[in-house]
């Protein structure tokens, strides 16, 4: 009984029944209803109805353009942090505060609006002169050649073919280049590799070198990339300590049929090879070049020397087009008495005579360079300034800070 009151107490839950009404659903076109406005118009008058394009041109221009500091050529200038803040507090942002100064590429001056964009731009501009190191000397060592090798080398001399076959070097390297050998078995086999550097230690002659670089460009195909990277060391070293030449033709060769064998070869080699190819083909001179900065290592100052022979007479806008990546190597090495010559012609303006001054005063030839091309530097000088009287004073001072003893000639050009 109190079970049946407590549940009647408790709330009820109610049903709630939905009828659902089906009725069909469309979609009547309201063409004939309603017409937007822009509807009644013919496309024709839909696009004369579109505004003008508002013109911006009366308002002053935010955005400049800035040429990448990478495509700058240029041999002698390094901003250093009173140029940058010269440029800052210049009116216009302008680079050196000179509104006539043109970077190479561009045909107006630059503008810098904002001081962060000038100081990456320069921290870009000066990182791509590297600090470059010297190159390490290359150290050969003597194969022990086994009595039976050195008979045979002895016995037919110049007639590496014959001494190729006889060895049985030729056949191996053959056989080891289509795999026919169990690796067990090259351990101390002769081939075409190591019998190479064996002749190599053995030429008496520039003669008897030229004709074994013959040999070794007609069977060039059996040599491995890591015994080329030996033997090519081995035989630019002898072709430069005996003022010989390089057979240009054995370096296409190589080049051809083993391009990795370039990238292996030491610094020192590379050097050297570059060097003796200056005068055959400088492009390829300028291609192993690069490799050596591209190590961080500088090249030997003969070799630099013999590559720029080849621009002496050439034009100012072809010297910065092709000689502009030796920067890094002209600021390690130093000015000397070719280079400056080089240099000379591509200086265009005050700023950049500046800093060919200041990288002379670096080099250890620096008194002698001052001294020597003392009346050529005026007459650049001349050339790039539009204030003379406060420039000459400027020159003068350099000469006597750096004990150069002024010309007497020149000394009456500049009393005038």
């Amino acid at each position: 009984m109190l079970e049946t009151r407590i549940l009647r107490s408790l709330p009820q839950v109610r049903k709630y029944s939905v009828k659902r009404f089906r009725s069909p659903f469309s979609f009547l076109p309201n063409e004939t209803k309603h017409i937007f406005d822009e509807e009644k118009l013919t496309p024709e008058e839909n696009k004369a109805a579109i505004p003008l394009k508002p013109n911006y041109d009366n308002l002053e221009k935010i955005h400049h353009e800035v040429i990448n500091p990478e495509e700058v050529s240029d041999l002698v200038v390094k901003l250093n942090s009173n140029d940058i803040l010269v440029s800052i507090l210049s009116k216009d942002g302008y680079l050196f505060g000179d509104k006539n100064y043109l970077l190479t590429g561009t045909n107006k001056p630059t503008r810098f609006k904002a001081t962060s964009i000038l100081n990456s731009w320069c921290r870009i501009f000066n990182n791509q002169i590297k600090d470059l190191k010297e190159i390490s000397p290359m150290q050969f060592w003597d194969p022990v050649v086994s009595p039976q090798i050195s008979k045979a080398i002895e016995e037919y001399g110049d007639n590496f073919e014959k001494l190729f076959q006889e060895t049985r070097a030729l056949k191996n390297s053959k056989l080891k280049k289509h795999g026919d050998i169990p690796p067990s078995e090259l351990v101390d086999m002769i081939t075409v590799d190591n019998l190479s550097l064996y002749v190599l230690n053995n030429l008496s002659s520039i003669e008897s070198l030229a004709v074994f670089v013959g040999f070794m460009r007609n069977h060039i195909e059996y040599y491995t990339v890591e015994g080329l990277s030996e033997i090519l060391a081995k035989l630019t070293d002898i072709c430069y300590r005996l003022h010989g030449d390089i057979d240009y033709e054995l370096y296409l060769s190589v080049k051809q049929k083993h391009p990795g064998v370039i990238q292996k070869l030491p610094s020192d080699t590379i050097d050297k090879l570059a060097n003796l190819l200056a005068s055959k083909n400088w492009e390829l001179s300028k291609e192993l070049i690069r490799v050596l900065i591209k190590r961080d290592v500088c090249p030997s100052e003969t070799t630099m020397n013999e590559f720029l022979l080849n621009f002496v007479n050439s034009d100012p806008e072809t010297k910065l087009k092709e000689l502009s990546f030796l920067k890094s190597a002209i600021f390690s090495r130093g000015v000397n008495e070719l280079s400056l010559q080089i240099v000379l012609t591509t200086i265009r303006n005050i700023h950049e005579f500046s800093k060919l001054i200041e990288l002379i005063k670096t080099s250890n030839q620096c008194q002698l360079i001052l001294s020597k091309y003392q009346h050529i530097l005026f007459a650049t000088l001349k050339r790039v300034t539009t204030n003379l009287p406060l420039q000459k004073a400027q020159f003068v001072r350099v000469l006597t800070e750096n004990n150069v003893h002024v010309d007497n000639d020149l000394m009456r050009v500049l009393e005038n």
